[in-house]
């Protein structure tokens, strides 16, 4: 059954009808059989053929999705936050994180400024200007870390790639 998106609202079309799904604006769709998966902003909704919400997700350290994935059986969800440059897979019937990953905990931490970012506790007495500690995501209100020049990219470019 196919299903098509339109945007600023999202549309599926089944047997002929158009229903609506009002939704941010999507960085990241797939579908499984039935199922329509949507990640925008900070959640993840699932919706049925019928249009209906079936599951949202939501995490802490969502920020800026972009990319969500179904697995090949279905049963779990992949994606990226690019807000806060973290990996996380969640399985969709107890509607839980299963794994994470996060690229500043595995040395992907410096920006190309020299701005090292990381994740738990501030530390005790004044921070060094070069750092940066995300200890609650929350405080970053679902928009994570600004991108622009700050980024950490621990996936190099086409272009990063072929100038080496």
């Amino acid at each position: 059954m196919p299903i098509a998106i339109s945007n600023p609202s999202a549309r599926a079309l089944r047997n002929g009808s158009i229903r609506s799904m009002g939704v941010k604006e999507p960085f990241g769709l797939d579908q499984h059989e039935q199922r329509l998966a949507v990640a925008a902003g900070n959640e993840i909704r699932i919706y049925d053929a019928a249009a209906k919400i079936t599951h949202v997700f939501h995490n802490p350290w969502f920020a800026q999705l972009h990319s969500v994935y179904f697995s090949d059986d279905g049963s779990r969800l992949l994606t990226v936050s690019t807000g806060f440059d973290t990996v996380l897979e969640f399985d969709i019937a107890r509607e839980r994180l299963t794994w994470a990953w996060n690229a500043w905990d595995h040395g992907y931490d410096l920006t190309p400024s020299g701005i090292r970012i990381r994740r738990g506790s501030a530390p005790t007495g004044p921070a060094p200007r070069s750092l940066v500690t995300v200890d609650d995501p929350a405080a970053w209100r679902g928009f994570g870390l600004p991108t622009g020049p700050e980024r950490v990219n621990p996936f190099p470019t086409l272009g990063d790639v072929f100038s080496n």
